[in-house]
């Protein structure tokens, strides 16, 4: 490589790297945005969802509140009667007396033929009384799961309400403690979630403000939240499930540590709506617009790379070209001006050697002219167009090969032909003698010395086939779709082989081609390569 291919290389490079370090530099600046931008939004999303669900417990315990008041007003009413009794005629009357208040009969049966169960409990002698269609199911629980919840009787006094199995389905107990001269006797029914004005969860949803008239307005709450409970034996008392949503936002709260319902659970949902109302503009999506920008500069980058990479390889590809067309205009150059010296200077004076010089220059000149109209079709504009119309493909080829006959001899190759006659075909005579002139050239400049170069027309079904085969050392089938691409050489820049504009292939391609024909490459039988180029017979003349 030349002191000035050197400096070009290196001119080159730090063009490179004057653009692609700010890029580089660029492209890391977005990707610490992006990240700063991501982080910021993953801790407002996290803020945003705290707050919501410290808004749906706060919501929960609310509600809870208001069951718990709710119910534990209904059981005053509903015990009512037996204070009257106990204050008219001071003994415990039977569980049968608490059917007369109409707080008992707000829990409607879940058959005509059954009704509420009431009982009567001794804890001296640890005995129960019932009366209802459940009474020996609900006496068997009196006397095993009441006694314990009687132990934390504050003056004497023990009030609520428990859900329990009983009679292979839940239900809600509800009992009071009454003492009286050293005796204490409780008293209990099966309750429900229902006060005077109806279901408690519906009344308590309906009445309880959740949230700022300000954030929602006079939005009804069962259009930004629902309501679920559950008793403490995980039974359902109200709403359609108790698993956890999997969307959205929810908060559980128990009812009030001094509250007679037992283990009641509450579980508020909020609705997607409710969202956009508490949070302004809802909880913020992961949104991929520092992402993009990211993959976006990571695009530009790598379209950068790339158009520079091969804005170096054009770069090559042109320096390589000048150079070796510069070769082939000045080796031809030189040979027609030195016999034309000689014949100027009278040294030839021989005939022989005369005609021998001035068929050198004919020879030189005649590839000067090829390689000339190689690099003008190349260039131009219109290089793909071509006059279609009948052509004897036979005629042409003979044509040609005989024309070509001098720049073969100097080469030391010997041209022959095999073709068969009156091969017609639909193509431009001017293209494909071009076409012909390149493989003929190509086979002569890489074919050893002495060779023979085979060209042969056939006719092939509706095609018209022309091959040129050499003895050359052929080509590796992993190049045979690389040579056809403009500037493409197998050999090196200094590995001794000849040179050439590495264009030739290329115009053989986009010339095929702009005659609906095709060229294809394989081994030739000595070895080398066999060049093939087929091309449509003309109408009306296929078989």
């Amino acid at each position: 490589m030349s002191n000035k291919d050197i400096s070009v290389e290196r001119a080159a490079r730090l063009g490179w790297t004057a653009i692609l370090v700010p890029l580089a530099l660029g492209f890391l600046f977005s990707l610490v945005l992006a990240y700063q931008a991501f982080e910021a939004s993953r801790r407002h999303r996290v803020a945003v969802r705290a707050t919501l669900r410290e808004q749906a417990e706060f919501g929960a315990y609310l509600l809870a509140s208001e069951i718990d008041r709710t119910m534990s007003e209904t059981m005053i009413y509903a015990f009512y009667p037996i204070d009257l009794a106990l204050g008219d005629f001071n003994e415990f009357p039977p569980p049968s007396i608490l059917r007369a208040p109409p707080e008992s009969a707000r829990c409607e049966p879940e058959s005509e033929a059954e009704d509420r169960t009431f009982f009567r409990y001794d804890p001296a002698t640890n005995t129960a009384e019932a009366d209802g269609p459940n009474a020996a199911a609900f006496e068997a629980w009196v006397v095993e799961f009441l006694p314990p919840r009687l132990d934390d009787a504050r003056d004497g006094v023990a009030t609520g309400q428990i859900t329990a199995r009983i009679g292979g389905r839940s239900r809600l107990i509800a009992h009071k403690r009454w003492a009286r001269d050293g005796r204490a006797v409780v008293y209990g029914f099966e309750s429900c979630w229902r006060s005077e004005a109806g279901s408690v969860f519906e009344q308590a949803m309906a009445s309880t403000q959740l949230f700022p008239p300000s954030l929602i307005g006079a939005t009804p709450n069962d259009s930004l939240f629902t309501l679920a409970a559950r008793g403490a034996d995980g039974s359902l008392a109200f709403g359609d499930t108790w698993d956890a949503p999997t969307a959205g936002f929810y908060g559980t709260a128990g009812l009030p540590s001094s509250s007679k319902l037992g283990e009641l659970e509450l579980r508020v949902t909020l609705l997607p709506s409710s969202e956009q109302r508490l949070v302004l503009g809802g909880v913020p999506r992961t949104r991929p617009t520092a992402l993009g920008l990211v993959l976006l500069t990571a695009i530009l980058l790598w379209v950068a790379t790339r158009q520079l990479r091969r804005g170096h390889e054009l770069v090559g590809l042109r320096a390589r070209f000048v150079r070796n067309v510069s070769h082939e205009l000045r080796t031809p150059l030189q040979q027609i001006l030195l016999f034309t010296e000689l014949l100027r200077s009278g040294r030839i004076e021989e005939p022989d050697e005369r005609n021998r010089a001035l068929d050198v220059m004919y020879t030189e000149t005649r590839r000067l002219i090829d390689l000339v109209g190689n690099v003008l079709r190349f260039s131009a504009p219109n290089a793909g167009e071509v006059n279609i119309g009948a052509l004897d493909l036979s005629q042409v080829t003979a044509e040609t090969v005989e024309a070509f006959e001098s720049l073969a001899r100097s080469g030391q190759a010997e041209l022959v032909v095999d073709a068969v006659a009156g091969v017609a075909v639909t193509a431009d005579g001017d293209a494909v003698k071009q076409i012909l002139i390149n493989l003929l050239d190509n086979a002569v400049r890489y074919g050893p010395p002495g060779q023979t170069v085979r060209v042969r027309v056939r006719r092939d079904g509706d095609r018209g086939v022309v091959t040129v085969e050499d003895e050359g050392p052929g080509i590796p089938v992993d190049w045979r779709d690389e040579i056809w691409k403009p500037f493409a050489r197998l050999e090196g820049d200094d590995d001794g082989t000849p040179a050439g504009s590495g264009i030739g292939l290329s115009i053989v391609k986009r010339l095929s081609e702009a005659m609906d024909g095709r060229v294809a490459i394989e081994s030739g039988a000595a070895g080398g390569a066999r060049f093939a180029l087929s091309l449509p017979i003309r109408t009306g003349d296929v078989a």
